[in-house]
């Protein structure tokens, strides 16, 4: 009959995306895969599992304002959620609301004691509030738990030079340095810290130069010849 038929009609339309599908949209853009967990999120916005993935790419292109509003409404009914507290944080600190991210980070730390990312989160965000010496804590909290991790390692040397701890600094940024996964702004840090702070190859003032700073800081011997010109 018709009207069972659009009784059909009506529960395929909020029938859960299958594996296949999702797998299927997760290669798309950013935009068509928002536009799909928007949908996902209509049909059950119950689901944790949707609210994470609608949330993250809500992220991504760029709508903070609205991954808040829509975490408001549902971390409640995910108490237990680290993820939603740390995409509620990164989301809040975008936006320019850092204490809020500030406790959003640190709901995620109780909830997940175990997880480097939400102390090294709690750690960038108190740094942004000018409390180092919490930001510290966080950050060798992070480092206990995941040693290896060469943004909270950079993140720490540079809460450690705004105290005043420019070896400190650089110890932890050539930590950061000689990991895989270093990215340039941490080569950038370090040479900043290195500028300020004179580095293994002593040189101060206008003639400091970075890449013999490098070098040195990575255990090589360096020596400018007389008549060369600056490096």
């Amino acid at each position: 009959s018709a009207e069972a038929t659009l009784q059909a009609a009506y529960e395929q339309e909020l029938a859960p995306a299958t594996p296949e599908e999702i797998a299927e949209v997760q290669r798309a853009d950013a935009l068509t895969r928002a536009n799909f967990w928007a949908g996902e999120f209509r049909k059950d916005p119950s689901s944790l599992e949707t609210t994470i993935q609608f949330t993250r790419v809500l992220r991504e292109i760029g709508s903070h304002e609205r991954a808040i509003d829509v975490l408001s409404r549902t971390i409640p009914a995910h108490p237990q959620s680290a993820e939603l507290q740390l995409i509620m944080g990164r989301a809040l600190m975008s936006e320019g609301r850092v204490g809020e991210a500030a406790e959003a980070f640190f709901q995620a730390s109780v909830i997940a004691p175990q997880e480097a990312t939400a102390h090294a989160a709690l750690g960038l965000a108190l740094d942004r509030l000018e409390r180092h010496a919490d930001a510290q804590t966080s950050y060798l909290r992070a480092l206990e738990l995941d040693p290896a991790r060469a943004s909270t390692l950079a993140n720490y040397g540079l809460s450690l030079a705004l105290t005043g701890d420019l070896a400190g600094a650089e110890a932890q940024l050539r930590k950061a340095y000689d990991l895989p996964d270093a990215d340039g702004r941490v080569r950038q840090n370090l040479a900043l810290i290195l500028e300020i702070h004179g580095g293994p190859f002593a040189a101060y003032g206008p003639h400091f130069a970075t890449d013999n700073q490098l070098y040195a800081a990575a255990g090589y011997a360096v020596r400018h010849l007389p008549g060369q010109g600056l490096p």
